[in-house]
């Protein structure tokens, strides 16, 4: 009788059958057509898998690690595998170590899937919410601006966790609702009801929400057709929403009004977030794709820059909407509470006082953050990219048909009365002179305008000021290096700060002055 006790693996560590997932294996099979469901159903959703992966990961919907690019490069191995395009040593997966480890790799691609699911579902059906605002040519490009507003509205960094990101994505989904959010009666933000009446498809995506809620989440890496069962699922519940037209028009105006209405409006500092209100709400979501995705107001909170109090201002003079207290505290915020007194676009303006005006190249710049300083009166123009964005927000003219519209804070202080001076700050980049850019209307000729140019690289054109730090540090550089270009209004009016203004200038300009001054006597007798 033979009592050896005789056992053998069935399973490895990573809980894969020698026996069983060989060359041709259900597993690498189905874990191939998996990846290969995931990477059509995003192209479906938002385009190219490449660039829509990348916008996911950068809305903080999947991990931005592994990207795309090296999972699908892995997947079309294990493709060219199974379909006999390549031969390893020994016929199977297994026994090539390279193989092997790009199948372990994929395995723990999937393990990460599992995790992100909830949050990728949930965020997918934000994305879509928020391209109701979009005025983008066709569906796709509206998806597109949904997503990217998503990332920019709730900036999640790099390193935040799915246990950061998660929760902050279902409070906004239990703030979805019908109604208004200037309603007192209503204890957390909704839609306008007019709004949501004249789109009842968009209202039946909101009604979604239920569905978007976590839920038990297969183990995709245990059976990877799990993970196409659960992409279909989504394609059933999101899919006949992809190809509704733009929330952007009719009753708009009521989303708008609803957005600004969401803050309490001070004229000495930034403004706070209504009480009733959370950080983020869909109104947020949707205005700001109407905008190209760029925020007016950061959700977040945090003080404003002179190109966003500006910007702000330039829409409200575009506009109905903001009112009159938005606009006053822009103004007063920016220090030129002239400005305030404009009731819309075209009117005149009557300056008393110096204005800097600060053209940044791009809302991503420098220039573009840079906060109000007290005593400095300053306003910015809107960069190629805002303006572009701004314009295209046409209520109720969506797409190709809408066009690029002027800078109203350019033109009124281009046309302004009152006889003070204008000095405009143009950033140069290393790329693209925004001089050249005639879109932009980011150089006008004022009568009373001393222009300089500033930058963060190498030197531009002259007047050129290197890599000012804020609004006070480039007048400042200004005043060092070209003190006879600045005009002598800016130290005030009086015949003490003129004076001054020109005991300042260099040796030479002071001599200029003098020898102009004598020929003027001379003239006079």
């Amino acid at each position: 009788m033979d009592d050896d006790l005789k056992f053998k693996f069935t399973a490895d560590r990573f809980g894969f059958s020698a026996e069983s997932d060989t060359f041709g294996s259900v597993y690498v099979r189905d874990l191939e057509a998996a990846l290969k469901h995931l990477r059509d159903s995003i192209e479906k959703l938002f385009g190219d898998p490449g660039t829509a992966f990348n916008l996911l990961g950068n809305a903080g919907l999947l991990p931005r690690y592994p990207d795309w690019a090296t999972i699908d490069g892995m997947r079309a191995f294990v493709s060219d595998f199974n379909q006999g395009a390549i031969v390893l040593p020994g016929g199977t997966l297994w026994n090539d170590e390279e193989a092997r480890n790009i199948v372990i790799s994929l395995r723990q691609y999937l393990s990460q899937l599992e995790n992100w699911a909830p949050v990728l579902k949930l965020g997918i059906w934000l994305s879509l919410i928020a391209s109701a605002g979009s005025v983008g040519d066709n569906p796709l490009a509206r998806r597109r601006c949904g997503l990217q507003t998503l990332g920019q509205i709730f900036q999640f960094d790099l390193a935040d966790p799915i246990q950061e990101i998660s929760p902050r994505l279902t409070d906004l989904k239990q703030a979805a609702g019908i109604g208004t959010v200037s309603d007192d009666s209503k204890s957390k933000p909704v839609i306008a009801a007019n709004w949501t009446a004249e789109n009842p498809s968009w209202q039946s995506l909101f009604a979604k929400g239920s569905e978007m809620a976590a839920s038990s989440v297969p183990a995709f890496s245990d059976k990877p057709s799990q993970l196409v069962n659960w992409l279909t699922q989504l394609d059933v519940d999101l899919g006949p929403f992809l190809d509704l037209r733009s929330g952007a028009i009719g009753a708009w105006s009521e989303v708008e009004r609803d957005y600004w209405a969401q803050w309490i409006w001070s004229n000495d500092g930034p403004p706070k977030r209504q009480p009733k209100l959370p950080r983020v709400t869909v109104v947020d979501l949707m205005y700001t794709a109407c905008h190209g995705g760029i925020p007016f107001v950061p959700p977040l909170g945090g003080n404003l820059s002179v190109a966003q109090w500006s910007r702000i201002l330039a829409e409200a003079l575009e506009r109905d909407v903001p009112k009159q207290d938005v606009k006053a505290s822009a103004a007063s915020n920016l220090y030129v509470p002239e400005l305030g007194s404009l009731k819309r676009a075209g009117e005149e303006l009557e300056l008393r006082e110096p204005v800097l005006v600060i053209c940044p190249s791009s809302v991503r710049s420098r220039a573009s953050a840079w906060q109000p300083q007290p005593g400095i009166r300053a306003v910015a123009l809107a960069s190629r990219d805002v303006l572009r964005a701004d314009s295209h927000a046409g209520y109720g003219v969506v797409g190709s048909e809408s066009r690029t519209r002027p800078d109203p804070l350019a033109a009124a202080l281009r046309d302004q009365t009152g006889g003070a001076s204008v000095i405009q700050f143009i950033e140069l980049d290393d790329q693209e002179d925004p001089v050249g850019d005639e879109s932009v209307p980011i150089r006008i000729s004022w009568p009373s305008i001393s222009l300089f140019y500033f930058g963060f690289g190498r030197d531009g054109k002259k007047p050129f000021l290197p890599s000012p730090h804020g609004v006070g540090d480039l007048l400042k550089i200004a005043r060092e290096r070209f003190s006879d270009r600045l005009p002598s209004d800016l130290e005030g009016r009086s015949f003490w700060a003129r004076l001054s203004f020109f005991l300042r200038r260099p040796w030479y300009s002071q001599l200029r002055l003098m020898r102009a001054f004598l020929w003027w006597l001379r003239g006079q007798r």
